[in-house]
């Protein structure tokens, strides 16, 4: 079991070196190829056509729009090239081969809503954190991919590459999301020293204990412990990052938007802060 594809949005040159590297990294680990997709607007920016009067005027503003767009996008090609050679060149075993093929996309509409598509055919999605100039769209993309593409994305610490051998610590509240994050997060599971799955509180009436999930890892070929923290203690999600930290765990894996996810925008939660505000790598999956 591993990620035979790996996806990667390369929206910018920042975004897409920050998704990029530890995409290659991972895909070096579990002999994966990488999908790496652009989105690019379908749409000419408004003041483009607001001069009515001036037909011509118009036509070449759209025109020399239409040009920087492609050129950017080119760039955008070149760039990802140009990684993808230098990672590649170092990560060479001894017969010159690495196995990895990595596959470029150029697509057209909104972002917000393609790239959640076009990551439906893939096994994970890589995403670097979003940058602090950037946030509130480069969150788009991670819930546009998180939401609609079906499958799990790894939201990468700004602090990559991170060591896969170190204990993972496990979210766990019973619920189906914590469930998918559980199953589909096994291949990195599985290469931790050990899994420590933390309930806080009490899970719901008929939902799978902390413990159960420890004896499903277990079954799997994981060494795993399970721990319960009072509720009490404050927001679970400092709770959890809290634990992480003082267990030296690296990576987190949790179910995203156990509740609604209109609850948790208006009333704050565990995703919201892990995805906006946390600096932990995270595997989460809806």
């Amino acid at each position: 079991m591993g990620y035979e594809r790996l996806f990667v949005p390369f929206m910018s040159e920042e975004i897409g070196e920050r998704s990029l590297r530890p995409a290659l990294e991972l895909a070096s680990i579990f002999d994966s190829d990488i999908e790496a997709v652009y989105v690019q607007p379908d749409s000419s920016p408004a003041h483009y056509y607001a001069l009515q009067t001036q037909v011509v005027q118009t036509r070449k503003l759209v025109r020399e729009w239409e040009e920087e767009r492609e050129r950017y996008a080119a760039e955008l090609k070149d760039r990802f090239d140009e990684l993808c050679t230098e990672s590649l060149s170092t990560s060479e075993d001894a017969s010159g081969e690495n196995g990895i093929d990595c596959a470029w996309k150029k697509l057209v509409g909104r972002p917000q809503t393609i790239l959640g598509h076009a990551a439906r055919c893939c096994d994970l999605a890589v995403i670097g954190r979003p940058d602090t100039d950037n946030a509130a769209l480069e969150r788009d993309y991670v819930h546009s991919i998180l939401f609609e593409s079906g499958h799990p994305v790894f939201l990468c610490s700004r602090d990559s590459p991170h060591d896969l051998q170190a204990p993972a610590l496990v979210a766990w509240n019973g619920s189906m999301e914590a469930a998918r994050a559980l199953s589909a997060s096994l291949p990195f599971l599985q290469l931790a020293t050990n899994a420590i799955v933390l309930t806080i509180g009490h899970v719901p009436a008929g939902a799978p204990s902390s413990e159960v999930a420890c004896g499903y890892l277990k079954s799997h070929g994981v060494r795993a412990d399970h721990h319960t923290v009072s509720q009490e203690l404050g927001h679970p999600e400092q709770t959890i990052e809290e634990f992480a930290k003082r267990e030296g765990t690296e990576l987190l894996v949790m179910g995203a938007y156990s509740h609604s996810r209109l609850k948790e925008f208006l009333l704050g939660g565990v995703t919201k802060y892990i995805i906006e505000s946390s600096d932990l790598t995270v595997f989460m999956a809806h």
